[in-house]
């Protein structure tokens, strides 16, 4: 038998007041309310036209009652965009802002890794190019392995005789 659980009959959970008080000091306009059907908090927001919106729920991730606590704070403050920003285009130039010093962040540690890379492999390259001007080629790694050129297939090939 699926579908939704019976609503129970029992009282709400006492609210955390010290939470409660935070709420109301972070935007008056919000109201935490007992939704029975679901059995969870539910923090709605009173619009300035006089409707009631809903936020989110109070839950676990897999949907279960969670008290409130100090999480509900962080939720209200990552998901209430319009308290930072005065409109859509600041929070729009905020994003591409963000994802310009990612990638720029990005960019520079990678840069910084064939750096060291480089560094690091200095002799080995200039050892692996001398010995191709040669015509010797030889993998410094894997020194036990004998690569040729098979010059009818422009591929590498191994011979571990």
């Amino acid at each position: 038998m699926g579908g939704r659980k019976a609503p129970s009959i029992l009282m709400p959970p006492t609210a955390n007041e010290v939470i409660l008080e935070k709420i109301k000091n972070y935007d008056p306009h919000l109201i935490v309310d007992w939704d029975h059907e679901r059995e969870l908090w539910a923090i709605k927001r009173k619009a300035s036209d006089g409707s009631i919106q809903h936020c989110f729920f109070v839950q676990n991730e897999d949907g279960s009652f969670r008290p409130l606590d100090n999480r509900v704070m962080r939720e209200l403050y990552e998901c209430d965009i319009w308290k930072h920003f005065k409109n859509a285009g600041e929070y729009h130039q905020f994003i591409q802002d963000k994802n310009a010093a990612v990638s720029l962040k990005a960019e520079t540690i990678r840069q910084d890794y064939l750096n060291w890379w480089n560094r690091e492999h200095k002799t080995e390259w200039k050892q692996a190019m001398n010995n191709a001007q040669r015509g010797v080629l030889d993998i410094p790694e894997e020194k036990e392995k004998n690569i040729f050129i098979d010059l009818k297939s422009p591929t590498l090939k191994e011979n571990r005789e």
